[in-house]
C-alpha cells in the first residue's frame, strides 16, 4: 500500500483501477493497516489501495460519503464511472 497526496493522485485515478482508501492518524495506521494490508495483496491489480492522511486530508472522506472525523475509515471510489462505497462500521478483513 502507498500513501496518496496532491503529488501522485492523478497516477492513481490514470491507473482506471478502483481505488481503496484508508484514512488514518497516525496512531492508528499501524494497527489498522495490519488488517486491511493482506487485503490490498489479495486484490493487487484489481484495486489500488492507499493511505491517506486523515488529519491533512480527512476533507476528501465527504466526497466518499464517509464521515469526516471519524477515523479510521475506509471506502472505495472508481473515478471513471465516479462510483462511491463507503465502508460503515468497524474495518475488519472480512468486511
Amino acid at each position: 500500500m502507498d500513501d496518496i497526496g496532491p503529488a501522485n493522485y492523478q497516477k492513481f485515478v490514470d491507473s482506471g483501477l478502483p481505488l481503496a482508501y484508508l484514512f488514518v492518524t497516525e496512531e492508528t495506521r499501524q494497527s489498522v493497516g495490519s488488517i486491511v494490508e493482506p487485503v490490498a495483496k489479495e486484490f493487487k491489480g484489481k484495486m489500488n489501495f492507499v493511505y491517506i492522511d486523515a488529519v491533512q486530508y480527512g476533507g476528501h472522506a465527504s466526497n466518499l460519503n464517509l464521515k469526516v472525523g471519524d477515523w479510521p475509515a475506509f471506502g472505495i471510489q472508481n473515478p471513471k464511472q465516479n462510483l462511491k462505497y463507503p465502508l460503515t462500521g468497524e474495518i475488519t478483513a472480512e468486511r
